[in-house]
């Protein structure tokens, strides 16, 4: 499937027009999408066969965007002065890598909107602040790990079991924060090989997550907080069906509707060629995903309502923090527990923790 998306980003248009290259390459990424998600055998690590569903979905996505739903030719490097048919064969393979490994788009005209600003620190400078970011992920990852281990319902809740009204919401935003602990650590880390040994600048590498405290409103959670990564595959097609197929007025409340329930569709696609590569399953992650298009919907109509019914932008802002948590107290479960059923959200038996190291001299902790 890269290979097939190579092509057509690489090709040159005078040599290969669009149309050609639509109908020569995409049926071979379909067929491989097709065949990845049929013949990848279950291994024991579900992690493992999760990851190769989602790339190919995502890929099928991806070369949908990028060549049916537009021209990826058209997109430019920032400061590029000439069409990128025009330059060399090189050149065109290094512009190609670097649009398909860049799901943010960093330094293309069409990057994501709502990425934090790059980082304005010399290369010393970043590893160091990367380097203690990444200790303080560890560190949080450990503490996250010493209440999953310690809590028999984290997972999946008994409902024979009387709970205090705080600890399912403390339960979804451990689970939440160990999500982007996890993956910020992962671009930490990314961002650590690739700034330290000389391959790229600290300004390629903003941060992942925007900052925590926009989460006032789930429109905020989901396009400033949470990673954009696929933020530039979706959006062609959410123009795509409202706009084309639907001629909806752009600005509207339908159209932005319609938008917002095509990008978590997708979103929940690309996550359900994981689950059935792990568990030959096509209902567990499409719930989640597309609930929250509604309760966006949901949340800009009492807005408009009610929104101006309160002056106070901070008590708007406690209002919202409390509305958020409340609604992933709501729809984690949605997606946490089918995923424990699977075995893709799971406990091991024991781990390695240096806090349960440091505070009792037991390094390794074990469930229960």
């Amino acid at each position: 499937m890269p290979t097939l998306t190579l092509c057509i980003l690489v090709i040159p248009r005078d040599v290969l027009p669009l149309f050609w290259s639509r109908l020569i390459f995409f049926p071979g990424v379909v067929l491989a999408a097709a065949y990845t998600l049929h013949n990848t055998n279950p291994t024991t690590i579900v992690m493992v066969d999760y990851i190769p569903g989602c790339v190919a979905i995502g890929s099928l996505i991806y070369f949908s965007s990028y060549a049916l739903m537009q021209d990826a030719q058209e997109l430019r490097l920032i400061g590029q002065p000439k069409p990128t048919g025009e330059y060399s064969l090189w050149w065109r393979i290094r512009w190609a890598i670097q649009l398909m490994f860049d799901p943010r788009g960093i330094g293309f005209s069409n990057r994501a909107i709502n990425v934090p600003p790059p980082p304005t620190q010399t290369r010393a400078q970043f590893v160091v602040s990367r380097a203690l970011r990444l200790a303080r992920n560890v560190l949080l990852a450990d503490a996250a790990q010493l209440f999953i281990f310690n809590d028999p319902h984290v997972f999946i809740p008994d409902p024979l079991v009387v709970e205090p009204v705080w600890k399912p919401f403390f339960r979804s935003t451990v689970l939440g924060l160990c999500a982007i602990g996890f993956m910020d650590a992962v671009h930490t880390f990314a961002s650590l090989l690739f700034v330290g040994s000389g391959l790229s600048q600290p300004q390629a590498w903003p941060d992942w997550f925007g900052p925590l405290t926009d989460m006032y409103t789930l429109r905020n959670f989901w396009g400033k907080v949470w990673h954009q990564s696929i933020q530039r595959m979706v959006v062609p097609h959410n123009k795509f069906v409202a706009r084309t197929v639907l001629r909806l007025p752009r600005g509207s409340y339908m159209s932005a509707f319609v938008q917002l329930l095509v990008a978590f569709s997708l979103s929940a696609l690309l996550h359900c060629g994981g689950d059935y590569v792990a568990a030959r399953r096509l209902d567990v992650s499409w719930v989640f995903f597309v609930s929250q298009a509604f309760g966006i919907a949901a949340e800009d109509w009492v807005m408009r309502l009610f929104g101006g019914l309160i002056s106070s932008a901070m008590v708007r802002r406690v209002i919202g923090y409390i509305w958020v948590l409340s609604w992933f107290r709501l729809s984690v479960p949605w997606i946490v527990e089918p995923w424990a059923e699977i075995g893709l959200a799971d406990t091991p038996k024991s781990s390695i923790s240096v806090l349960n190291g440091l505070w009792n001299g037991d390094w390794v902790v074990h469930l229960g």
